[in-house]
């Protein structure tokens, strides 16, 4: 397949974002069908570079920085993404960090579906209705409990 749909992930060095790249690499049909970008904070580290070894393409970038976003998810088709609670245990940026990806998600992703509007089966939802499918993924982490130390 000479142009590859763009799925990015977010969060590709970690478990989550890693086990969704090991599934679509891992299926032939799904990574001749799909071009992964990797979203991560420092492309020279091992897990980056490991990545990129397996043909992913991996690209610097911030989740808290809404012009890192916006360029990762450029020529995107779908998005996977987890926020990062745990780098400053900050639950309003955690919750910022989600909506900013998939805001963006939102506009980048249904452009891209408008261009493309003739390519593909016909489908029964239009691309721009509220009923369409979105193709974005986010996930948080748990949480700790307000007070692990405490005795019951």
């Amino acid at each position: 397949m000479a142009n590859k749909k763009i799925v990015v992930v977010f969060g590709a060095t970690g478990n989550q974002g890693g086990s969704v790249i090991k599934s679509i690499l891992s299926d032939p049909k799904t990574a001749n069908e799909f071009k992964i970008r990797a979203i991560t904070r420092d492309p020279s580290k091992p897990n980056a570079k490991a990545l990129e070894a397996q043909g992913v393409e991996t690209v610097a970038g911030d989740i808290n920085s809404k012009d890192d976003i916006q360029a990762a998810l450029q020529d995107a088709y779908a998005v996977f993404a987890v926020t990062n609670y745990w780098e400053k245990m900050d639950e309003s940026l955690e919750e910022e960090q989600g909506r900013n990806i998939a805001d963006l998600s939102k506009v980048f992703l249904t452009s891209k579906q408008e261009s493309n509007t003739s390519s593909g089966p016909p489908s029964s939802t239009s691309p721009t209705s509220p009923t369409a499918p979105t193709r974005t993924s986010t996930t948080s982490t748990p949480k700790p409990a307000s007070n692990p130390t405490s005795a019951p």
